[in-house]
């Protein structure tokens, strides 16, 4: 709860976005992305299970996406795990 209460302290409404994914009216899918200088991160999201049929993460990951294009973002950071300290790149070579 801290991170989130230090989180909405730390940056303003325009830089902080919030997506839900719905099925028939059901929230089934959240996002939470930050806007910083040329960058969107994806900073945190979650879906119920029940609906993963319906790739909910997908469709908020698309929407936010679309939106970083038209606020004018040149970079996307799905931000995925960090490499290890002496990782000089191999890990993410094909």
């Amino acid at each position: 709860r801290k991170y989130f209460e230090n989180l909405f302290q730390t940056f303003n409404s325009d830089q902080l976005s919030l997506y839900f994914a719905e099925v028939e009216g059901q929230k089934v899918g959240i996002g939470l992305f930050l806007d910083f200088g040329k960058y969107r991160f994806y900073l945190e999201g979650g879906m119920d299970m029940k609906y993963s049929k319906y790739y909910p993460a997908y469709a908020i990951q698309w929407r936010s996406i679309s939106d970083a294009i038209e606020k004018g973002i040149e970079i996307y950071d799905f931000w995925g795990g960090v490499a290890p300290k002496d990782d000089k790149g191999e890990s993410i070579k094909n």
